[in-house]
């Protein structure tokens, strides 16, 4: 009876774990159409996607904002900052805020803009081997730029995500 119910426990862990990711990974076919989506994501692993960049930075220079205060965070292999907010007036950095990092002047220096944001977006569609990147569909801001630039390389990786937006128009 113990080897029995040893038996059972051992078949029972894998049969869970198959079922949880069968679940998983089921898509919703019901049809309902109610769902909406607040960005648009470009993937890029060998050819890049001009045409989502261009749209988006078109939508920006037509509908962006020239005062606006940005929040972003930057992963990596690199010394962890935490959120930084950047306050844009009339199209110039007017204030940077990292309360998180070691060095808040360091980060000041290297503080992005959407500009900055958007020519980081066309550096990784161009040369990165991988990259995923998502825009803003109200004002078409890149809300996501995942880059490996190189699959040979370790800790090559990095990630710009911005957290939060506000117009300040």
């Amino acid at each position: 009876m113990f080897v029995r119910l040893i038996s059972k426990r051992v078949l029972t862990l894998p049969l869970v774990l198959l079922v949880v990711g069968i679940s998983a990974c089921r898509e919703d076919v019901s049809g309902d159409s109610t769902s909406t989506s607040e960005t648009t994501v470009s993937t890029t692993t060998t050819q890049p996607q001009a045409s989502d960049l261009d749209s988006a930075k078109a939508l920006w220079e037509a509908d962006g904002p020239d005062s606006y205060e940005l929040t972003y965070e930057k992963r990596c292999f690199c010394p962890q900052t935490g959120p930084i907010t950047v306050t844009v007036e009339d199209g110039e950095i007017a204030d940077v805020s990292a309360p998180e990092a070691d060095d808040e002047a360091e980060v000041a220096e290297d503080a992005l803009t959407v500009e900055d944001l958007f020519d980081k977006a066309a550096d990784a569609e161009e040369k990165a081997d991988a990259s995923e990147i998502a825009y803003d569909e109200e004002y078409g801001y890149p809300t996501l730029i995942d880059v490996d630039h190189s699959f040979d390389a370790y800790d090559d990786e990095y990630t710009y995500e911005v957290t939060r937006f506000e117009n300040l128009d």
